[in-house]
């Protein structure tokens, strides 16, 4: 697989969102691609997801 952004760098972009109205968070799911719909065991990240905005909704 192809990285073409690692797990740190993604977290300091992350990091960089400022604005106060923002709810920003990270969250790593080690061994996926950016391509993760397409990708065995999908299911987990959308569920992670899901759960994540009905918390933060």
């Amino acid at each position: 697989m192809i990285t073409f952004f690692t797990a740190a760098f993604s977290k300091k972009i992350a990091g960089a969102y400022k604005d106060s109205n923002s709810i920003v968070d990270f969250k790593e799911f080690a061994g996926r691609s950016h391509f993760i719909c397409g990708e065995k065991n999908w299911e987990e990240v959308a569920e992670y997801v899901l759960g994540w905005i009905q918390k933060n909704a």
